[in-house]
């Protein structure tokens, strides 16, 4: 039965189910992960708070965040070095790159009328892009490394970084993106 032919009683029933093996999966994932000494997740250019690691933690799993705020600022090399040496150490199964993408959006670039605005968005931008520039290389290296890590990024429908000629156009193939209409930051499901 095609999924838009279930009624809404299916439907429910069918969400409740995957979200219970999802879970089971999840936990089997974890526990034999977990003698081994790896994490389960590494959230990268990510806030404090974020609520992918949380969530992660809450079910059970152990996260990491990365990100300027905590000593890997990937802006330099030496935010670039510091994360590689904890990845190492780590081997995540996951890393979730929430790297900047603003300065490549539209609404960034929407509303540039006089010079100093255009100008404060250049240096926006450049910042952004060696930021794209640092993720792009550690995702090659850990592809190298790790061939079992996966990768995702975030992605907004408008952002150019992985278009055109984006610093990440040559991960395009092996990270798995997840694209929003518009910024998502800070948003989550109805279940948390």
């Amino acid at each position: 039965v095609p999924i838009r032919d279930l009624t809404q009683e299916q439907s429910k029933v069918l969400k409740v189910a995957t979200r219970a093996l999802e879970a089971e999966a999840l936990g089997c994932a974890m526990a034999l992960e977990a003698a081994h000494g790896r994490i389960h997740l590494a959230e990268i250019c990510c806030t404090s708070d974020s609520k992918l690691a949380q969530r992660v933690v809450n079910l059970g799993g152990r996260a990491k965040r990365y990100s300027h705020w905590n000593g890997f600022d990937l802006s330099n090399k030496a935010g670039f070095h510091a994360l590689r040496t904890e990845l190492t150490a780590d081997r995540p199964l996951l890393c979730c790159w929430s790297r900047p993408c603003g300065p490549d959006s539209q609404m960034q670039n929407a509303n540039q009328r006089t010079p100093e605005q255009r100008a404060a968005l250049a240096v926006k931008r450049h910042r952004a892009h060696r930021i794209q520039k640092n993720v792009r290389d550690l995702v090659l290296w850990m592809l190298k490394a790790f061939p079992e890590c996966e990768h995702g990024a975030e992605q907004p429908t408008g952002c150019g970084s992985l278009h055109g000629q984006g610093e990440l156009v040559p991960l395009k193939e092996q990270l798995c993106t997840t694209n929003c209409n518009g910024c998502a930051f800070g948003m989550t499901g109805p279940d948390g």
